[in-house]
């Protein structure tokens, strides 16, 4: 019987959800409630563009947080208005335009919850468009500006990762220490727990996992019939040993998504390992 294969998508999406979830109604309760040098006006501009984007209805978050800005130039208030806008951006995939948002929200005068939260979307947007070197250092600044409740253990993942596909594999075992330790039973802190035994060295193309030996043979023997040279890892997940069928060790991870695609021809349910 196959086992299902760790596949990092899935826990990318969550992160993603998570984030576009939380990203409201903190704004809202710290604005309506706090203290600031706004007019009335510009305060009207702002809530309106927050409301709006609570509401889904981005054109008009973006419209009214936009005359807010044009307003607005030395309020702390103008960094979450830019984060937002950024938010409303994405919704509407400008991503352009969303990465210079987030990047006005982490300029001085800046509030300090819109900086963190920036610096998280901004990584997200650098690892999906495969600048990793960025997505890092954008996960370090996030991390060390976060408060403890924050998702830290996601970010430090993130680093983790980050560093793999720089092919720095040295250097990622650190993130994911740290993410494991602080937050062992996130679903971010299980997986860099498993990064942390496996000290993986290299990339490979993962074909099928299986508990019983046959069925990785006889997936092996159709993958020999097709050109391809495999072989088995044996991984502990969960309570139960199975048997990877793995295709390669590239350093690069560039050359094993290439080895992906050509694989999916065969499996199309193969993924990455690590």
């Amino acid at each position: 019987m196959p086992v299902r294969p760790f596949d990092m998508r899935g826990r990318t999406a969550t992160l993603w959800r998570k984030m576009m979830r939380v990203a409201i109604p903190l704004f809202l309760l710290t604005i309506l409630g706090g203290c600031s040098q706004l007019t009335e006006s510009q305060r009207g501009l702002l809530d309106a563009g927050l409301t709006a984007y609570e509401k889904q209805d981005y054109s008009k978050s973006v419209d009214r947080l936009t005359a807010f800005l044009s307003e607005v130039k030395a309020q702390p208030e103008r960094s979450r208005a830019a984060y937002v806008r950024g938010m409303s951006q994405i919704k509407l995939n400008r991503r352009s335009e969303a990465y210079a948002d987030l990047r006005l929200a982490t300029d001085a005068p800046a509030d300090p919850d819109s900086i963190w939260r920036a610096y998280v979307m901004l990584s997200t947007l650098h690892f999906e468009d495969g600048r990793y070197d960025a997505a890092l250092r954008m996960a370090v600044a996030a991390v060390g500006r976060m408060p403890n409740d924050g998702p830290k253990d996601a970010m430090l993942y993130r680093q983790g990762v980050c560093y793999e596909r720089l092919a720095r594999w040295e250097d990622s075992r650190r993130p994911f220490q740290q993410a494991a330790e602080n937050n062992p039973g996130s679903v971010w802190g299980q997986a860099a727990r498993r990064r942390v035994a496996l000290k993986p060295r290299h990339f490979a193309v993962q074909c099928g996992a299986f508990a019983d030996p046959k069925n990785a043979a006889s997936l092996r023997a159709r993958l020999a019939a097709a050109g391809f040279d495999t072989y088995v890892r044996q991984e502990q997940r969960g309570s139960t040993m199975s048997n990877l069928v793995l295709v390669g060790r590239y350093s690069s991870f560039g050359e094993a998504l290439t080895q992906l695609t050509a694989v999916r021809r065969h499996v199309s349910d193969a993924v990455l390992w690590p």
